[in-house]
C-alpha cells in the first residue's frame, strides 16, 4: 500500500486525538478500521491501545525489528538516531549509541543492535559503545568494521586511552559539523547541475513574465526544472524543489527556509545565516561542548588526516559571553576583495576567477572557491579524495591590497607582493598555516597564531586552531 493509500484508510472511526493519521501513516501503518487498531502492510504486525506520548514508529521498531520497512530506518545512523526520544543516560550521547549500532528499545535504557539483534542494557560511566558492542558480540557484521581496532581475541589492539582519543577526535569532528565549521558532504543529487554555468543555461525557458533574476536564483543553487510555463526549480545538491516564486522572494533565503541542512546552502551562506531564516535561536551548549571537549586534550588530529586541531588556552566563562556577543559580528567575517586585486597564489586553481575559499578534509589543502569544490571529487592537489569542507576566510594586507591595484600583473613588485601576500600577517616570514575557530579566518602561521587570544579581523575570541595548506 502506498502513503496515499495507507491515509486514506483512517475514516471517522480513527477518535484519537493525540495521534494523528499522518501519525500513523509515517510508521506505515494503515487503519483497520476496528478500535485504535493500525496494520504494517509489509510485516502485517497490528498495534492498538495507544497511550498518549507512545511513538508510533518506536513502537514498530521495538515490536517488529525484521520489518522491511523498520529496516530502512535503522539502517542509517541518522534513522537509528531518531529512535533515542527520551533517552535516560546523560553520559552517553544518542549519537554515540547510533554510531555503534544501536537504537533505543524505549524503556530503561536499552537497545538493540540493527545488524545482530544483540540486547545491551545496565550502562555504566566510563562505558564505550562500540566497545562493548565488540566484546559482546565480536562477529557482528557491523562491528567488523572496527576490528582493525582489536586483535583476534578481542583484546585491543590500541590502549585505551588511544581508542579513547579516536573517539574523542569523532566528537570533535560532529560537534564541528553541527556547528557548521566543518561540514560533511553527501553525495550531490545532480552532479551534472554542479557548476554555475550549467544551471544558468537551464533557465531558457523559465517564464519571462518571472522577475525573478535567474543569476540569483543559480547562484543559490538552483536550476530550472519546470516546462515553460511553470516556475519549479531544484537544487542541485539537496535535490529540494521550490516553486510559486514571487518577485519579492530572496533565493538564498526560501533555500534556506525550505532546505536547512543543505551543505550548499551552509559553506555559502554560514549556519548563522540559516539559524536567523529558521527563527532558531542560539544554543551555546554544542558550543562550550566543542570548546571543552578540544581544550582536554592539548591538541588530537582529525580523522584520517594530518590536520591537527590544537586548544588555545581561553576562559570558558569568558567564552560564553563573548560567543553570545560575537553574534553580531557573523556577518562581517570576511573581508570584501577586488577581485581585481586578488593575487593569483590566492585564486582557486581550477577556476583561476574566484578566490580559494574552502579547505579539504583530510587533506588539509585550501586550492578552490566554492563553486568549483562541488564539481570536484577527489583534491586538485594530492588526488586524495575528500568527504568534508571547512569553508576559511583567507586576508590580506591592506598595504598589499593597495599596491597590487596600482602595480601591473607584469613587474617584479607585483610578483613580490604575490609571494607577500601568503605570509603571515603578523611575522611575515612563514607562510599562512592556521585557521582560526570559531571565525575561521586565515591571517598568521600556527606560531603566531598561537600568541594570539582574538582575531585581528573580527575581534572574536580563538579557542583553537586547524591547520591548512596553502
Amino acid at each position: 500500500m502506498s502513503f496515499d493509500d495507507n491515509l486514506r484508510s483512517f475514516n471517522e472511526n480513527w477518535s484519537i486525538d493525540f495521534l494523528t493519521p499522518r501519525d500513523m501513516v509515517a510508521a506505515n501503518f494503515y487503519y483497520t478500521g476496528i478500535g485504535d487498531k493500525v496494520k504494517c502492510s509489509k510485516c502485517n504486525i497490528e498495534l492498538g491501545n495507544w497511550k498518549q506520548g507512545d511513538d508510533p514508529v518506536q513502537f514498530h521498531i521495538r515490536f517488529s525489528p525484521i520489518c522491511s520497512f523498520v529496516y530502512e530506518i535503522l539502517y542509517t545512523v541518522d534513522g537509528r538516531l531518531s529512535t533515542f526520544n527520551n533517552w535516560p543516560v546523560p553520559f552517553l550521547k544518542p549519537i554515540q549509541m547510533a554510531e555503534a549500532g544501536f537504537y533505543f528499545l524505549g524503556f530503561e535504557d536499552s537497545v538493540k543492535c540493527f545488524k545482530c539483534k544483540r540486547h545491551f542494557d545496565s550502562w555504566k560511566k566510563g562505558d564505550i559503545p562500540i566497545l562493548e558492542h565488540y566484546r559482546n558480540s565480536f562477529l557482528c557484521p557491523y562491528v567488523k568494521g572496527y576490528e582493525d581496532m582489536f586483535d583476534v581475541c578481542g583484546f585491543y589492539r590500541t590502549s585505551i586511552a588511544d581508542l579513547q582519543i579516536n573517539l574523542w577526535a569523532k566528537q570533535i569532528e560532529d560537534l564541528l559539523n553541527a556547528e557548521g565549521i566543518m561540514l560533511k558532504l553527501k553525495p550531490i543529487k545532480r552532479s551534472k547541475m554542479a557548476t554555475f554555468d550549467a544551471r544558468l543555461k537551464s533557465f531558457n525557458k523559465w517564464p519571462k513574465k518571472l522577475n525573478l533574476n535567474i543569476n540569483t536564483l543559480s547562484e543559490a543553487g538552483f536550476f530550472y526544472t519546470g516546462n515553460g510555463r511553470n516556475d519549479y526549480t531544484t537544487c542541485f545538491f539537496c535535490d529540494e524543489i521550490l516553486c510559486q516564486w514571487t518577485d519579492d522572494d530572496e533565493p538564498w533565503t526560501e533555500h534556506a527556509k525550505w532546505s536547512k541542512k543543505c551543505s550548499y546552502v551552509l559553506l555559502n551562506k554560514g549556519k548563522h545565516f540559516v539559524d536567523q531564516v529558521c527563527n532558531v535561536e542560539n544554543d551555546i551548549s554544542n558550543q562550550l561542548e566543542l570548546y571543552t571537549l578540544i581544550s582536554e586534550q592539548k591538541y588530537t588530529y582529525l580523522s584520517g588526516s594530518k590536520m591537527k586541531i590544537q586548544a588555545k588556552k581561553i576562559n570558558i566563562n569568558e567564552l560564553q559571553i563573548t560567543k553570545i556577543l560575537s553574534d553580531k559580528k557573523k556577518d562581517h567575517r570576511s573581508q570584501i576583495l577586488d577581485p581585481n586585486s586578488v593575487p593569483d597564489c590566492m585564486l582557486c586553481k581550477i577556476c583561476y576567477k574566484e578566490e580559494i575559499k574552502v579547505v579539504f578534509v583530510p587533506c588539509g589543502h585550501a586550492v578552490a572557491c566554492l563553486q568549483c569544490a562541488f564539481t570536484l571529487e577527489m583534491c586538485a592537489i594530492c588526488r586524495y579524495p575528500f568527504s568534508k569542507l571547512i569553508r576559511v576566510y583567507l586576508c590580506m594586507d591592506k598595504k598589499i591590497d593597495e599596491d597590487l591595484k596600482l602595480v601591473p600583473c607584469s613587474s617584479k613588485m607585483s610578483s613580490n607582493n604575490t609571494l607577500r601576500s601568503m605570509l603571515c600577517k603578523v611575522c611575515h616570514k612563514e607562510e599562512l598555516a592556521a585557521i582560526f575557530i570559531p571565525c575561521r579566518h586565515v591571517y598568521t602561521c600556527i606560531k603566531c597564531a598561537e600568541e594570539l587570544d582574538n582575531c585581528p579581523i573580527c575581534g572574536e575570541n580563538i579557542f583553537a586552531l586547524i591547520q591548512l595548506y596553502l
